[in-house]
């Protein structure tokens, strides 16, 4: 396997900040994101498209293998423990959940630091 779910994310977030988006503010999708996450990390769902977009999009580059080894690093995968007897698909719904959070909070992470 050559990746693991931090790189994933990286890689996530890296199509998100080549992502443009529509506003007038010259931010890129990343930006605009981590710019309108409240101080509770609430972020309205126009903002979150490009995150949904970028890890569908990730996850169909991905080999089956690499998404149930991914999956497997996830809490949902560790509490089940066996990834061959889930179905991909299952597995895929799993990562696209897992996957956006962790964008988001690294997003919200973004705001934190902005803000010291």
């Amino acid at each position: 396997m050559s990746t693991n779910l931090y790189k994933v994310v990286e890689g996530i977030i890296l199509r998100v900040e080549k992502k443009t988006t529509l506003s007038s503010t010259g931010f890129n999708a990343w930006d605009e994101l981590v710019y309108n996450i409240d101080s509770n990390g609430g972020v309205p769902h126009k903002f979150t498209l490009p995150v949904e977009d970028a890890v569908r999009e990730e996850l169909l580059n991905m080999t089956d293998e690499d998404k149930r080894s991914i999956w497997k690093e996830t809490e949902i995968g560790q509490e089940t423990g066996n990834a061959k007897g889930y179905l991909i698909y299952s597995i895929e719904m799993d990562l696209q959940e897992e996957l956006f959070e962790q964008v988001i909070e690294n997003a919200f992470e973004g705001l934190e630091d902005q803000q010291h």
